[in-house]
């Protein structure tokens, strides 16, 4: 099955601060005058029972067959079905009061306006459709993401549209079959409430954490110069940050590769005069294994832990003073992130290097001791699953927490090593 979590919102996700707006409600009918919707399932009487609907796979969304709407009911069968925000311009969210009719969740609050897809019929189709029928909008839809959700009443994959609405709510047209009034909430509101007790539509208040999430993901991307890759096909919720690790060089601060272009002749240097490699040798066995230590190791020109101590501390010593200066807005982003979740350094190089980078920067006093080096990964190259275990078992960071592991760093072989291990990575 595809990942899935209903943890409630991250502390690092944006917090909405909105205002409370009118209510429209419409009388619905008693609960004592209906039959049990279990029985109006089974004898096919409930609200459009024989309207065939969209089966699809658990596992990939593959379309399947059709099934009658009471059938999927009963069975809670996997089927298709659309989540449409209606933002008002304090971005407060309409939500439908559901009415006692419904098939599913009779008299609870909908925070998303939508419905089961028809067999047949697209996403895209049925979102307009559902929308026009139930509160008679005719409005333009952005596709946001698409998401798996399953619990004892409902197995589906849902996709998620968002659209604007600024006209008043006692103009909507409802559609009182289906709807018996119309609130406006807050995300934080509606995630409250049901926290409180209020009936909500689980499936609907897991979209609106997805939307939370979303939108915070949106602007980042859209705002900032880190680069993140989210998978909007099977979007999931991702659980609070455990560790945030950061790579050093190059990362934490930038110089033009001065300290790099250091590090990288000094390594040359000492494999020319120290074991007579040949001039351009050491960049060779660094091509050939990820890391010069390694191939120096793998060719057996290092043997012993005196050897590999001596050039790591050698290779290291390049004065990074010289070009790195206090940066403050650097700490200022540092201290401003939350201070109970813990912050390390996971660099390729050794921990007096990046101790020295810390202190030319002003920072080391944020990190303390919490460096991850190449000695604490075993010797293997960064960009290795083995490096991002030791990195996990260093930080505390338990193997069904991978996903609260975020990284950033400079290198696209780390980030794509940081994906495939299941942590959050960011391209700086």
């Amino acid at each position: 099955l595809l990942p899935f979590s209903r943890l409630p919102p991250s502390r690092h996700l944006l917090t909405s601060l909105l205002l409370f707006s009118p209510t429209r409600s419409i009388s619905t009918t008693p609960m004592s005058t209906l039959k049990s919707l279990k029985s109006k399932l089974k004898d096919g009487t409930s609200l459009n029972a024989s309207e065939q609907i969209q089966l699809t796979c658990p596992h990939t969304n593959t379309p399947l067959g059709p099934s009658p709407r009471s059938s999927m009911r009963l069975l809670n069968l996997c089927h298709r079905a659309t989540y449409i925000f209606v933002v008002l311009p304090n971005d407060d969210l309409l939500v439908q009061k559901r009415s006692n009719l419904k098939d599913y969740r009779p008299g609870y609050y909908d925070p998303t306006p939508g419905g089961v897809v028809g067999y047949g019929e697209t996403y895209g189709v049925n979102a307009e459709r559902e929308l026009r029928e139930e509160m008679g909008l005719s409005a333009d839809l952005e596709g946001m993401f698409r998401f798996y959700y399953k619990d004892e009443g409902v197995d589906c994959w849902g996709a998620a549209y968002l659209t604007r609405y600024d006209g008043e709510i006692d103009d909507l047209e409802l559609q009182e079959e289906e709807v018996s009034g119309v609130e406006a909430m807050s995300v934080d509101e509606i995630l409250e409430r049901e926290e409180n007790g209020d009936k909500f539509t689980k499936d609907s208040t897991h979209a609106v954490r997805l939307y939370k999430q979303w939108k915070e993901d949106h602007k980042i991307s859209s705002s900032s110069k880190i680069i993140r890759n989210v998978d909007t096909a099977s979007y999931t919720l991702r659980s609070a940050p455990k560790a945030v690790f950061f790579d050093c060089d190059d990362c934490l601060y930038f110089d033009g590769w001065k300290v790099a272009q250091r590090l990288t002749d000094k390594i040359e240097e000492w494999c020319v005069e120290k074991k007579g490699l040949k001039p351009g040798e050491a960049y060779s066995l660094y091509k050939q294994w990820g890391t010069a230590l390694l191939g120096l190791i793998k060719g057996g020109h290092l043997s012993t832990p005196s050897e590999i101590d001596s050039y790591l501390s050698d290779v290291h010593d390049v004065g990074v003073s010289n070009s790195l200066k206090p940066d403050i807005k650097l700490r200022e982003l540092l201290l401003s992130l939350d201070p109970a979740i813990p912050k390390y350094v996971f660099t390729a190089s050794v921990k007096s290097h990046a101790k020295a980078c810390l202190e030319a920067l002003g920072v080391a006093d944020i990190f303390g001791d919490n460096i991850i080096d190449t000695k604490v990964c075993g010797l293997q190259t960064k960009h290795s699953k083995e490096s991002f275990e030791k990195a996990m078992e260093y930080a505390g960071v338990g193997k069904e927490d991978v996903g609260g592991c975020v990284f950033f760093d400079d290198s696209v072989k780390n980030i794509r090593t940081a994906k495939e291990m299941g942590w959050r990575g960011f391209l700086v």
